[in-house]
């Protein structure tokens, strides 16, 4: 007689059923048996340092210590899960030797992770502190700049405060004389700018700059081209002299706000008779460009000797 299909499908859904039961069992009783062992690893020790007031590092110490740890596995995947980040606090001011030893690290270890210690690396810390001082420099600013053609600067470039304030241990200040901005490129320019840019650290240690960084103000404007005829003066003459032409010609750049305020009196142009002796014969004299506006750019005289009469 033959066995119904359905029967024979229940009593295989059994079997499986309880051997998957069996390899889990088994798996979990494998499983306890090695968490049971001993095992030994090594964790990351996060140290977190506090300074009493009004003091700062000269030297910065470890930021984290390597721990070699033994325990059962229970309590080593325990503390992994329930303590990622281990850190411990280390109150500088209770050590006035500037030295924290290892007896000192291995019981603030252990406390933290509540298993047995084997090593530490280091197993020692040294630390150097100082009080904190503060101390003003002057700030220069490191910038590249390009203008676009006849553009140029209308007024010289600004920094929104000509010094900053360090503040740190009294040992490190005393390097320091002077900071400046962290290089930076402006190409292509043709409108006013201002940027932030930071004043840079490298080189620091434990140093704070307030302010961290400054505004940079470029005022920018185009220029065009102005010939200008300027009278000569004559200087040093001991008779009455008449120069050749009595003006030349000052060919400049100017901005165009300025343009209409630039006249022939903001040039003094002058030729030296003191120089006839030692020019012998020679009956003409160079022509100097004595004082010309700052906000001017490239000014040319033409001609730039003159010849002379002395008048009797």
């Amino acid at each position: 007689m033959a066995v119904p299909r359905w029967k024979i499908d229940f009593a295989f859904n059994q079997e499986r059923t309880a051997l998957l039961i069996c390899i889990g069992i088994s798996l979990l009783i494998w499983i306890f048996l090695k968490l049971s062992k001993e095992y030994e690893t090594t964790r990351t020790i996060h140290l977190k340092y506090e300074l009493s007031p009004m003091m700062e590092f000269t030297d910065t110490p470890p930021a984290n210590l390597l721990a070699t740890v033994r325990g059962n596995g229970i309590d080593i995947a325990k503390k992994y899960l329930t303590n990622s980040r281990p850190a411990i606090h280390i109150d500088l001011s209770k050590y006035p030797n500037q030295e924290v030893l290892r007896n000192k690290l291995v019981f603030k270890v252990q406390e933290e992770l509540n298993l047995t210690i084997r090593d530490i690396d280091p197993n020692h810390l040294f630390f150097s502190i100082d009080s904190t001082s503060t101390k003003k420099v002057p700030v220069f600013l490191d910038i590249t700049i390009d203008f676009q053609k006849d553009f140029f600067l209308k007024t010289p470039i600004s920094l929104s405060v000509d010094s900053v304030i360090l503040s740190g241990p009294q040992q490190e200040l005393e390097k320091v004389d002077r900071v400046r901005t962290e290089a930076f490129n402006c190409p292509s320019v043709n409108a006013d700018l201002t940027r932030a840019v930071r004043v840079a650290t490298t080189g620091f240690k434990n140093i704070e700059v307030h302010p961290a960084e400054v505004s940079v103000n470029i005022m920018v404007e185009q220029f065009t081209e102005k010939t200008l005829a300027v009278p000569i003066k004559v200087v040093n003459a001991q008779d009455s002299v008449q120069v050749l032409p009595s003006t030349i010609n000052i060919k400049c750049s100017v901005g165009l706000s300025r343009y209409d305020e630039l006249t022939p009196d903001a040039f003094s142009v002058e030729v030296d008779m003191g120089q006839a002796t030692k020019l012998g014969e020679q009956k003409s004299l160079p022509v100097y460009l004595k004082g010309s506006p700052e906000w001017i750019r490239s000014p040319q005289i033409s001609p730039k000797v003159v010849e002379y009469l002395i008048i009797n």
